[in-house]
């Protein structure tokens, strides 16, 4: 319940149109209270313990790598099932990484930001206000900075702006000249505001982590790894994984050296270990 504002002195409460003793309204309030308890007692925490792992495989991987059964065992709970799955996760290397081109819409989003780049349009990465969001950011402008695009960023003010895409952060681009929007680490669901962005003439590419429904926004690209269809098989990205694969498909594209993206790693630990 949200009290709009306390007349002083009058023992009522004003809550939008409607004025109600405030006498009532602590009634309410400790009723919902009580409620609250009641509900919370009742709610036990259930474990449930998954089946053991395999203990002909479990011993196999254990010696092949030197590592004791029961770490192995929890591997294997995860689906590492073989030496050279283990192996592979314990010492990861870059030559491991996907291809970008297997997440889904890689190939569209790279071929309109390339555009912009050679139109010499002005471009603004719309981050989040979270380590995710704004390492994400800084990736992408330190990426698209250095492929001569005309970029700038733009982060939402927390407590004004809110989470997400929005109506203000893309007036302000507007005003600036801004004809393309490359969000980070947001813009999966931002339907209405990818709408009014394209009513004032800017394209958005979306690059999100979370969650995606059936519906989704009408951008000129949109890369998520949670979208279905996709042939990426690298697990869960955080958001500046996401425009780290993203940096990977412009250079392979541009036929840049794609070492280059390797002094940006450490953005890329930060924002995936504080996501």
């Amino acid at each position: 319940m949200t009290v709009l504002s306390e007349l002083s002195g009058s023992g009522t409460t004003e809550l939008g149109l409607f004025s109600t003793p405030a006498f009532l309204l602590r009634i309410h309030q400790e009723s919902a209270d009580t409620d609250m308890i009641a509900r919370s007692k009742n709610t036990r925490a259930k474990w449930i313990v998954v089946d053991p792992p395999d203990e002909e495989i479990t011993a196999k991987i254990s010696e092949d790598v030197g590592m004791p059964s029961l770490a192995i065992g929890i591997l294997v709970n995860r689906g590492m099932d073989t030496t050279e799955v283990v192996r592979r996760f314990l010492d990861p290397q870059l030559d491991h990484l996907e291809d970008p081109f297997s997440l889904l819409g890689m190939k569209e989003a790279v071929e309109r930001l390339c555009q912009g780049i050679k139109d010499n349009e002005k471009v603004t990465v719309y981050g989040d206000y979270d380590v995710d969001g704004i390492t994400a950011t800084s990736l992408l402008y330190l990426i698209l900075n250095r492929l001569g695009a005309q970029v700038d960023y733009y982060l939402p003010n927390r407590l004004v702006e809110g989470y997400g895409l929005s109506k203000d952060g893309i007036d302000r681009a507007h005003a600036a000249g801004v004809k393309l929007i490359v969000t980070v680490d947001t813009g999966i669901t931002a339907h209405a505001e990818v709408d009014y962005a394209k009513e004032l003439g800017i394209d958005v590419i979306i690059t999100d982590h979370h969650e995606a429904s059936e519906d989704l926004p009408k951008a000129a690209g949109i890369i998520n790894p949670k979208i279905a269809n996709g042939d990426y098989q690298g697990g869960e990205l955080s958001g500046v994984g996401v425009a780290f694969k993203f940096a990977q498909g412009l250079y392979q594209h541009l036929g840049q050296d794609p070492t280059e993206l390797h002094e940006h790693l450490d953005l890329v630990a930060m924002g995936t270990s504080a996501d």
